[in-house]
């Protein structure tokens, strides 16, 4: 555990990482301090299909059905015919096809492996963590902890394992005990809902 007296600087001036209906800011932990629940729990958030030359916009040839309807950049109306002499990604099926690059290829090519995000929204959580970002942000929850402010990376919000006494630092949001090892959260927990300490 992590106690601190400091409370820190406001980079985000009370107007941002802020929940505006209960005043409570953003918590901010990373990953590897939360407990495998997170990878078990959060969903990976994947962009929409884009052509893998230009990544661009795509048209979704398997929802075309029988009759071609797909169009070029000037509205006009490509035949079944033109687009069988598209270049064609190889040993990938026609689900996809990019009418600025007149290329046609599979899901593999136009849908990301890696998710851009995680997040979850459940249980009076709303969660997100970035691709490539070890910092997970809780966006809403039932509980709450006083900690510092975080750096001015995340400015406005809290940095939840630099907690403080009731009063001293901020109140930011948290993951319940149950997130963790040992049902041991890293901080004292509080309810949004009346200010109790959740008792461990």
């Amino acid at each position: 555990m992590s106690k601190t007296d400091y409370k820190g600087i406001d980079y985000g001036r009370g107007m941002s990482n802020v929940d505006g209906s209960t005043g409570i800011r953003f918590g901010v932990i990373q990953h590897d301090k939360v407990g495998q629940a997170w990878w078990e729990e959060s969903e990976g958030n994947y962009r929409e299909p884009a052509c893998p030359k230009c990544e661009g916009e795509v048209v979704d040839l398997t929802d075309l059905g029988d009759e071609c309807e797909l169009r070029d950049e000037d509205d006009k109306l490509i035949s079944s015919e033109e687009i069988d002499e598209w270049e064609c990604a190889e040993h990938e099926c026609a689900d996809y096809a990019c009418v600025n690059c007149r290329y046609v290829f599979g899901s593999e090519s136009a849908i990301s492996e890696e998710p851009y995000s995680h997040s979850y929204d459940k249980d009076g959580y709303a969660c997100e963590q970035g691709h490539d970002d070890p910092d997970i942000f809780i966006l809403k929850s039932p509980f709450y902890t006083w900690c510092q402010f975080c750096s001015p990376c995340a400015p406005g919000a809290g940095y939840i394992t630099n907690w403080t006494e009731p009063g001293v630092g901020i109140k930011a949001f948290v993951f319940d005990s149950s997130w963790f090892e040992d049902n041991k959260a890293p901080y004292p927990v509080y309810w949004v809902e009346n200010d109790s300490l959740v008792e461990v």
